[in-house]
């Protein structure tokens, strides 16, 4: 057993090194609690390079579910609450699944400058917006033996911004290329984005505590016009996210 906790707290400290980007949004976690007899009350929390996320679900009421998640980083932050129906051996044993819907409201606010390797020039970023969250998943799981437990799930999310402002500043590093000594701005406040996250989830419990590991694929329709070419969004298509679970309550029979 110690073992087993050993090797996955390596993978945990492997992979938990993803960095924030250039993107006016950037996807949180997927929340799937699972909830059984055993887990009424759940925490989980994730940290990363300038970033944490805290996830709460609760299960007040036989098959009822509400769902909690903060995201909080140097560069924005953003917060969502959602509720839902669960049901527990679905079709057959230790199979279940849930459907909540969710809805959030966040932020990024920042300044930044990198270098273009292939012409020297620099870019320096600036990013401020605003934007609403409308979403609904629908997770399926599958519990094995010994406190192993995998599920897929599948978010839609719906992002309005209520205004957004990007600018880019090029500059050459002799400032002398008139290509690259100039200032792009774009501006926008009404502006509706729609994404899409497939997640698979991997979770070790021991007792009250336990590791989720969470790769999957996150995708959006951003914009198709002269936004196209920004990193609108979160640019990678595959996310691969970590971090610790804690289960809390007395026993809730469903």
């Amino acid at each position: 057993m110690l073992r087993t906790l050993k090797y996955l707290f390596g993978l945990f400290s492997v992979v938990l090194t993803s960095c924030a980007t250039h993107a006016l949004y950037v996807p949180n976690l997927v929340n799937t609690p699972n909830f059984d007899s055993t887990n009424k009350y759940q925490i989980n929390a994730a940290l990363g390079i300038k970033h944490f996320e805290l996830q709460a679900a609760v299960s007040p009421l036989k098959s009822i579910g509400i769902l909690h998640n903060i995201y909080y980083s140097d560069k924005g932050r953003n917060v969502d609450i959602a509720f839902g129906y669960f049901k527990n051996n679905f079709l057959f044993r230790n199979f279940s699944f849930d459907v909540f819907a969710g809805y959030g409201m966040g932020e990024r606010k920042y300044w930044d400058k990198t270098k273009h390797l292939e012409d020297e020039h620099y870019m320096g970023f600036t990013i401020d917006n605003s934007f609403k969250k409308y979403y609904s998943q629908v997770s399926l799981y599958q519990h094995f033996k010994k406190g192993h437990q995998l599920s897929f799930t599948c978010r839609v999310s719906q992002i309005n911004y209520n205004w957004f402002n990007y600018t880019i500043d090029y500059s050459s590093a002799n400032n002398t290329s008139s290509a690259f000594n100039r200032k792009d701005a774009y501006e926008n406040d009404n502006l509706t984005v729609a994404c899409f996250d497939y997640m698979l989830t991997y979770k070790y419990r021991y007792r009250m505590v336990g590791i989720f590991i969470q790769p999957g694929i996150y995708i959006n329709n951003g914009p198709k016009d002269v936004l196209k070419d920004l990193h609108f969004s979160y640019p990678q298509q595959f996310v691969l996210n970590t971090g610790f679970n804690l289960y809390l309550g007395k026993r809730n029979k469903n």
